[in-house]
């Protein structure tokens, strides 16, 4: 179980204390001897599992959500819930994207798992957060109304100069092992960002829009724009916040011929009030 408060094991100091070398050489030794451990505890896990049950039950999985835009919800009656649960915003203003597929808040310890992942080369932490997407996705197309998986995926791209920094867009790596999980082609190039634009983290929803406009662009490379056309596409992101990003590039992709587009991200913000209130319960 996560207690933070308690001493830790070595998995989960090093994601709060960053002692990456002790987790590499566990994660190794595990791997080497058979033995599957928490990632986050380090106790004995069920074969093939990354978490163990006491810690995936305190993540903070996303369970009454936005269909549309997978916004945390809070209900106030006892109605249930059905798949079509839409928040205020996209009853009012639907956006371009079709649905969206996200199974955490951005909450901890999945927000600092990605900030390690993003920032600090952590690029192991995807193969646990990646793998419950992967099980909601195949889940919602086993249904009553199943869902059509999408033609092609296409990550959200960053930079240049930033993915030179960084060296990798942790969009594109999220991309790669879905694609092959579930069999579906990814397109790296389709999205281009043209923009060097500054950090999002701290900017409210119209500050976004004005930093992101003109940041993004259609590949002009007629390769990679002949795989638009009539297709279904994913977008792919590690983070949706205000939607803007994704609001921006499904317009795009959609305006170049693209059938659908939908939203894959492994976590989603909630409104600013909602983490207020959380952080005073």
């Amino acid at each position: 179980m996560i207690r933070i408060l308690k001493n830790l094991s070595t998995k989960f100091s090093h994601m709060v204390n960053r002692l990456q070398n002790h987790v590499i050489f566990y994660s190794r030794f595990s791997s080497q001897t058979g033995v599957k451990n928490c990632y986050l505890c380090n106790e004995r896990t069920n074969k093939n599992r990354y978490f163990c049950d006491e810690c995936n039950q305190d993540l903070p999985k996303l369970n009454t959500k936005c269909w549309s835009c997978c916004l945390p919800m809070v209900l106030e009656t006892q109605a249930s819930v059905t798949d079509t649960l839409l928040c205020g915003e996209c009853i009012s203003k639907p956006p371009s994207f079709s649905r969206t597929f996200c199974v955490f808040k951005y909450e901890f310890p999945i927000n600092t798992l990605i900030r390690q992942i993003k920032y600090s080369s952590e690029r192991y932490w995807l193969n646990p957060i990646t793998s419950t997407l992967i099980s909601e996705i195949i889940t919602s197309t086993q249904g009553i109304k199943p869902y059509p998986l999408p033609d092609l995926l296409t990550p959200i791209p960053i930079h240049k100069s930033k993915k030179k920094i960084r060296g990798y867009n942790q969009a594109e790596l999220i991309a790669k092992k879905l694609s092959k999980k579930l069999g579906i082609p990814t397109a790296n190039n389709i999205l281009i960002k043209t923009k060097n634009t500054e950090t999002q983290a701290q900017l409210n929803k119209q500050q976004r829009l004005i930093n992101l406009k003109g940041s993004l662009a259609i590949t002009t490379k007629k390769s990679q724009f002949d795989l638009i056309k009539g297709r279904h596409i994913a977008l792919i992101d590690d983070v949706m916040t205000t939607k803007a990003t994704c609001e921006l590039a499904s317009k795009l992709l959609l305006d170049s011929g693209a059938s659908r587009v939908d939203v894959w991200c492994l976590a989603r913000t909630p409104k600013e009030n909602s983490r207020t209130s959380n952080n005073q319960s």
